[in-house]
Parts: structure tokens; C-alpha cells; sequence
């Protein structure tokens, strides 16, 4: 509720219109007011202003990995929360990417956004990332701009352009070869297979790169521009010390065209040879995993940028993020299928397709669960050790009152003597019996012995000896 509308309603119930009559006033909406005011504050007079944000997509919205790049741009930015409405533009540009198309796009967007201020503008992949970077203040000005998914980056792309920045599409060529390395000792070659498009040369050349200190390990070899049957062929005669190395492939030499997916499952199914991968969602169709780039992380990485923006960061404090975005992600099918064992795998890599575990389902329902219960053995235990001690006490205590009763009722006297401590205590009427009071009697053996008739003194001295050798189990001795 605004505050306007609170007002007014309070005005109505007070009849501010009229004379103020006390009678006429409506208590229970006056409370009710207050209460609403009590409970969630006083509105701002004026709401959040809603910031545009434009997404433009190089390619089609029906590819996986542009799917995944508006999921994470969305999740991210969580437009109905944040007040932020999000146009979206996806050129489509694997399939037109004439100069032509471009300078139609141009003009296209000109129009459509000429009287629809733009705060922020999100770029996805290569195509649009070049795009805009050429004609971005023609169409909108310089507003500022946040790109994700861009190949074969470099600072100096951005030395004649202003208030760009974003998250550059790095692929870990080199980790996930060395990791299949390591998963596959007996390699001696690996097979890799990038397309002829613009971003396939783009990753070939990134990946010779950063499989440069592995050329005298391994034999690093590339495939050449073929159709796909002619690639399958040449997949399905590799030798058995071969691994796979799958990168970007959209299209063969006839101009033949794949999904991500299709394309990780064609291979696959061509080849007996572990395939590796660098893109997400070629997992779980045939590959073995790797450290993948995906679409929403790279997705969310741009939107977490352009939420710094839209809380007043400028563009030029916020550095291009280089990495961080990629995870190593496996499938246990594959895994199975190769016997490799998932604890032989790197450090939190993400394993899909592992059948049900209920250990990991509920991992830290269990591990709560347990500590609850040792907690409560242990409690338990503690009070059946007390109560057992209490009870081994009160016995104790009934025992020694019966003791001390049988002494003093039967004229009893009694003297403890411990040879390790040399002390002696005395119990009863055992000072009395002797014709002494009981302070007269110290607690030491030495005072004791002093006490002795020095006739009786060595034969009693002997009979301990032998008692304590144990030369005979009941001890018994008369002195004076």
C-alpha cells in the first residue's frame, strides 16, 4: 500500500472532508491503518525506477547453450525482485552473416529502440560481442555493455571503445587433456576436432596454445576440414592409444550442419576411443566429461557483473573476468564404460548420471542424524554411569553405617595401616580399649611402633615381612 493511499485512508476514516465529529470517526479502520503502518513501515513516496537491460544472443534461441546463457542471465538478475525488464535479441548469426544482414541488423535495432532507452546491454559469444563493439554507439549511444562468451579475447579489442567489459570464454584445453592424460596412462596421441567456421579456427589455434608444453609427451594431432562421414571414418580407425579431444563443431566442409549435442553423439558413436570435451552439454551425450565451459555459468558471470553496474559500479572499475567460470563435469556412464573410478577424478568435479545414493541425497541430513544419536549414547551412558555410581554410593553409605554400628554398639576397635603411605587409622574404641584418648595416638606407623614392649618388636617387624612376601595369606600377631 503507498503512502497516498494510506493517507487517504486515514483521512477517511477521520471525515476530513467535515467538521471533525468524534462520532463519526471509523475506529477499526484507523487501527487497522496503523497496524499495517506498525508492521511493514511507511512506503517510499516513489517507487524503484525499472532499469532496461537488453541480452542480444549471437545465435538462435533454440541452441542449449543460448538456453543456458538467458537462464543464467535471469536467475541472476531476478528481474521481478530487482525491477528489471530484460528485452532479448538473438541474431541467429550461424545462419545469416552476410555484411548485408549487418547493416539491415543495424538499422533494425536503431528503429525498434529509438524511443525505448537502454541502461545496460548484455552480449553473448563472438558475433554480437563484434557487433556492438563496431556499432554500439550508433544505435544506442554508449550505453554501457557487459559481454560473455567471447573467444580469442584481448585487452587491445577494446582500446578504441569505451564502457565494455565482461566475461571472456577461455576454454581448459590443457587441464582437461592433462587430466585424460592422467585417467589414461597409456596415451600416446591425442585426436582433436574443432570445425573451419570463424570460432572453430579460433579455438584450434587457443588450443595449439595451451597444448604447447604437451607436444613431446604426446602426439597432439588436428582434424582436417572433412565431411562428417569422412570425420567419422577417420574417428572410428584411430589406434587404441588414442584419446579424443572434441572443441567447437558446428558445421562440416559441405556446410552441413550440427547441434552441440548431435555432433558430440556422432562422434562418439563413430569412435571406440575415450572422448573428451570443453563444452558443457556434449556431456551426457557420448563424452567422457572435462573441465567444460557452460552456457549458464557463463551466463550468471556476465549478469553478476551487471548487477555491479546497475548498483553504480562503473564499467571501467570492473576488470574482464579471465577466468573461473569453468568446472569439471563427468559422466559415470562413460566413466563405467572406461572403468575409471570416480575417486581418481580432480577435486569437486561434478559427476551426472551416478545412479541413486541415499548417503548423497541426504548427506548432511545423516551426518546430523548421527551426531544427534552419538550425542545421545553418550548421554546416556553418562547417566547410566551416574546413577550406577549413586546407587554403588548409597550402598556404600549403608554399608559404613552398618560398619561403624557393629563398632561402637560392640565395644569393637580397629586400625587400618597403609604400607605405601606409612599411615594408620584408627576406627572405634580402639584408642580407649588401649587406655588412651584418641588425639594421644598420631597417625604415622613410626609413632605406632614407638608404642611397642621392645621384646615383641622384631618378632612383629618379621611376621610382616613374611605376610607382605607372602609366606602365608592370613595375617595374625599378639604384642604387647
Amino acid at each position: 500500500m503507498h503512502f497516498t493511499k494510506i493517507c487517504r485512508k486515514i483521512g477517511s476514516a477521520l471525515n476530513f472532508n467535515k467538521s471533525i465529529q468524534w462520532s463519526s470517526i471509523d475506529f477499526r479502520s484507523v487501527i487497522a491503518t496503523l497496524a499495517l503502518i506498525a508492521l511493514f513501515g511507511v512506503p517510499s513516496l516513489q517507487a524503484k525506477p525499472i532499469k532496461h537491460v537488453l541480452l542480444v544472443n549471437s545465435y538462435n534461441q533454440q541452441m542449449t547453450w543460448v538456453k543456458n546463457i538467458t537462464k543464467g542471465v535471469g536467475e541472476v538478475l531476478q528481474p521481478e525482485i530487482n525491477r528489471i525488464e530484460i528485452d532479448i535479441e538473438n541474431l541467429n548469426t550461424k545462419v545469416f552473416n552476410s555484411p548485408e544482414y549487418y547493416d539491415q541488423l543495424e538499422r533494425y535495432l536503431t528503429t525498434k529502440y529509438k524511443n525505448h532507452p537502454i541502461d545496460l546491454i548484455l552480449s553473448s559469444d563472438n558475433n554480437a560481442y563484434n557487433f556492438l563493439r563496431s556499432r554500439r554507439d550508433r544505435i544506442f549511444g554508449p550505453v554501457p555493455m557487459v559481454f560473455s562468451g567471447v573467444n580469442d579475447f584481448s585487452p587491445d579489442q577494446l582500446k578504441s571503445v569505451s564502457n565494455i567489459t565482461g566475461v571472456a570464454e577461455i576454454f581448459s584445453a590443457y587441464e582437461t587433456v592433462t587430466t585424460a592424460l592422467t585417467l589414461h596412462p597409456e596415451t600416446k596421441e591425442v585426436f582433436i576436432i574443432n570445425d573451419y567456421l570463424t570460432t572453430g579456427r579460433a579455438w584450434e589455434r587457443d588450443t595449439a596454445k595451451q597444448l604447447e608444453p604437451l607436444k613431446d609427451k604426446v602426439l597432439l594431432r588436428y582434424a582436417e576440414n572433412l565431411t562428417i562421414q569422412e570425420l567419422k571414418s577417420q574417428v572410428a580407425s584411430l589406434s587404441p592409444n588414442t584419446i579424443v579431444l572434441l572443441g567447437v563443431y558446428f558445421s562440416d566442409r559441405n556446410g552441413e550442419s550440427f547441434t552441440y549435442e548431435s555432433i558430440g553423439r556422432e562422434i562418439a558413436n563413430a569412435s571406440s576411443r575415450p572422448l573428451y570435451t570443453l563444452l558443457n552439454f556434449n556431456i551426457g551425450h557420448g563424452a567422457i566429461g572435462g573441465k567444460v565451459i557452460g552456457g549458464y555459468s557463463q551466463g550468471a558471470a556476465m549478469a553478476s557483473i551487471a548487477m555491479q553496474v546497475l548498483h553504480g559500479i562503473t564499467v571501467d572499475q570492473i576488470p574482464v573476468q579471465m577466468t573461473g567460470t569453468n568446472k569439471y563435469v563427468f559422466d559415470y556412464l562413460q566413466l563405467e564404460k572406461f572403468s575409471i573410478k570416480v575417486s581418481n577424478l580432480p577435486p569437486n568435479s561434478v559427476v551426472i548420471n551416478k545412479p541413486f545414493s541415499v548417503f548423497e541425497a541426504y548427506k548432511l541430513e545423516i551426518v546430523i542424524f548421527s551426531i544427534i544419536a552419538l550425542i545421545s549414547i553418550v548421554l546416556a551412558l553418562v547417566l547410566i554411569s551416574h546413577r550406577h555410581t549413586s546407587a554403588l554410593l548409597r550402598v556404600r553409605e549403608q554399608h559404613d553405617k552398618a560398619v561403624n554400628l557393629m563398632i561402637k554398639n560392640g565395644g569393637i576397635g580397629l586400625w587400618d595401616w597403609n604400607p605405601q603411605t606409612n599411615m594408620i587409622i584408627h576406627h572405634g574404641s580402639w584408642a580407649n580399649r588401649l587406655g588412651y584418648d584418641p588425639s594421644e595416638l598420631t597417625m604415622d606407623m613410626k609413632s605406632w611402633i614407638a608404642k611397642f614392649h621392645p621384646d615383641d618388636l622384631e618378632k612383629s617387624r618379621l611376621k610382616v615381612i613374611d605376610f607382605i612376601e607372602g609366606s602365608f595369606s592370613n595375617f595374625r600377631n599378639t604384642y604387647r
